[in-house]
Parts: C-alpha cells; structure tokens; sequence
C-alpha cells in the first residue's frame, strides 16, 4: 500500500504492514523464526595499530544456516557502546571491513572512533532457501548479526546503526526498513 498515513498511529500500522509485506516477499512468505545463536568465535586478534581488538565469528540464523562474521571492538571505552552493523560491497568481506582494508575504511574508523563493529560476509550468489530471495538471505544473516550484538555486555542495544557500500548499501536499506533497533 502507499504511505498516506494522516496520524502518527496510522504511520506506526502502515510501517509494520511494509516490514511485514518485506519479510514476507524475501524470505519465504514471512519473517522467520530466530533460532538460538550458537556463536563461536573463531579467533581473536589484536589490531596491528594497537587501539581495537577483533573477533572472527560464526553465528547459527537458522536452523540450517550459520554466517560468518568478524567484530571489532575498541580496547579502551567507558561506558557500552554504541553498535555499528557494517556491510560490504560485492567482493569484499567482513574482515576487510572491520580492518579497514580496499574501500572499506569506514569500518575500522568506526571502531577507532568508539563504536563496536559488527560485519558479516553477505556476498554470498548462491540461493540456500526455496522461495527465498538473495537479499532476504543477506538480510536476514545481517539482522541476525544485530541480535549477537544486543548479546555483548560492551554494546549498548539502544544504539544501533547501519552503513553499507554498494551491495552493502542495498542491503543497508533492507536492514534499516526491517528493523526497529536501527536509529
């Protein structure tokens, strides 16, 4: 339907119908069911510049899905912080992201900056589920990746955002439409 809300109630009901109208077309004819993370890190390393630390992760998304992803989190903050999903374009990768490697140098100044940084590999070409789309299998990998920062004691879940460039941009939008956490 067209936005032609005339009160801030009719707004709220006509973005839960679009996000539901989204999950709806993306992934198999309605929002999936969260399945417990099961999160394994992988490997923890020290950034070569001293000022963050990252962690290789995998991460359960559906019952038959796991995404891998790196985190960088910043060694020296007060307080939690605030969380950044951020998605690389086709060819890159999260761990290019959060080093800060190629075009992607908005991960690691976000961490520099105090922000911890999630960013999963979503350039996957293959299509996993029936009647699901490319995008909703990215997606759905990336608001999973929000659900593991909302676990870290050192994020503050009121405070999440997303940036993506290129098929991270896309998706960004997808994210940012899909869920509510994104400010």
């Amino acid at each position: 339907n067209q936005f032609a809300a005339a009160s801030p109630g009719e707004a709220v009901r006509w973005q839960q119908q679009a996000r539901e109208k989204l999950f709806a077309l993306t992934m198999g004819g309605r929002k999936p069911e969260r399945v417990p993370l099961e999160a394994k890190v992988l490997q923890r390393i020290e950034a070569t510049n001293g000022y963050y630390v990252m962690e290789e992760l995998s991460l359960q998304t559906l019952s038959d899905r796991r995404v891998h992803a790196w985190l960088a989190l910043p060694k020296k903050f007060t307080g939690k912080l605030a969380g950044v999903l951020a998605l690389h374009g086709h060819g890159g990768s999260g761990s290019q992201v959060v080093r800060g490697e190629s075009l992607y140098g908005y991960g690691r100044e976000l961490v520099e900056r105090g922000f911890a940084v999630i960013s999963p590999d979503i350039g996957q070409h293959t299509l996993q589920h029936t009647n699901w789309t490319l995008m909703g299998e990215r997606t759905w990998d990336a608001l999973r990746c929000l659900d593991y920062l909302e676990t870290r004691p050192e994020v503050d879940a009121s405070r999440f955002a997303v940036a993506g460039l290129s098929l991270g941009g896309e998706t960004t939008m997808y994210v940012a439409a899909m869920d509510e956490r994104i400010k």
